[in-house]
C-alpha cells in the first residue's frame, strides 16, 4: 500500500521541484544571454545598414541571426539534456510560454508584412518580449525578469503615446535595443550571477 504523504511532506516535495526547475533554469541564463545579444547585435546591424549606408536590404540580418541563435540553441540543448533532471509541471509550463511566444511572434512579423508602418510592429514584439520575461519571472520569482519585462511594457506604452517622436521604424529599433537590455541581457546576467554563486557555496 502506497504511504501518504502528510502536508508537511507535501510542501517539501513541492519546494524541491519548484528548487529544481529554477536551477535548471537559471542553467538556462545561456539562452538569455544568446538571444539578447544576437537580437541586439542584428537591431544595431539593420539600423547601421538603414540609416547609414542605406541599403535595401538591411532586414536580412534578422533570417541570418535567426539561423544562427537556432542552431546554437539546438547545439547546447542536446548537450545540456543528459544533465538535467525530473522535467517538472512547471518546466512543462515555462516550455508552453516560449513556444506561444514564438508563434504569437512569427504571427505579429506576418502581420507586418501587410502593415505599413514596421514601428507599430515592434511595439508589439517589444510588449511580446515583455510578456515572456514577466511571466518567466514571476513563476520563478525572480526580479530582474519581472521588471525587464514590465519595462519593456512602459517602452511599448511610451511609444504609443508618444507616438508623434517615437513611433517609427529607425527610432523603434532604437527602442527595442533598450527593451532587449533590460528583459534579456541584465536579467540574464543576474541569472548567470547566481549559478557562479551556487556553485561557489
Amino acid at each position: 500500500m502506497e504511504k501518504s504523504l502528510n502536508p508537511e511532506d507535501s510542501l517539501k516535495v513541492i519546494t524541491e521541484m519548484v528548487n529544481r526547475t529554477r536551477q535548471n533554469l537559471n542553467e538556462g541564463s545561456y539562452y538569455y544571454l544568446l538571444w539578447g545579444w544576437l537580437a541586439l547585435m542584428a537591431a544595431a546591424a539593420e539600423y547601421i545598414l538603414m540609416e547609414y549606408i542605406q541599403v535595401d536590404w538591411h532586414p536580412i540580418v534578422w533570417g541570418i541571426m535567426g539561423i544562427a541563435g537556432g542552431i546554437a540553441s539546438a547545439v547546447y540543448g542536446m548537450k545540456d539534456k543528459s544533465t538535467r533532471g525530473h522535467t517538472s509541471f512547471i518546466d512543462r509550463a515555462m516550455k508552453m510560454i516560449w513556444l506561444a511566444f514564438g508563434a504569437m511572434m512569427l504571427v505579429t512579423l506576418m502581420y507586418g508584412f501587410t502593415a505599413s508602418n514596421w514601428g507599430v510592429v515592434y511595439a508589439f514584439i517589444i510588449a511580446l518580449y515583455g510578456m515572456g520575461t514577466f511571466i518567466s519571472g514571476g513563476i520563478l520569482k525572480f526580479k530582474p525578469l519581472m521588471i525587464g519585462g514590465a519595462l519593456c511594457w512602459v517602452i511599448t506604452a511610451a511609444a504609443f503615446i508618444f507616438s508623434d517622436t517615437l513611433l517609427n521604424f529607425p527610432t523603434m529599433l532604437i527602442l527595442l535595443m533598450v527593451s532587449l537590455v533590460v528583459s534579456y541581457l541584465i536579467p540574464g546576467y543576474a541569472l548567470k550571477n547566481s549559478e557562479s554563486t551556487k556553485n561557489a557555496a
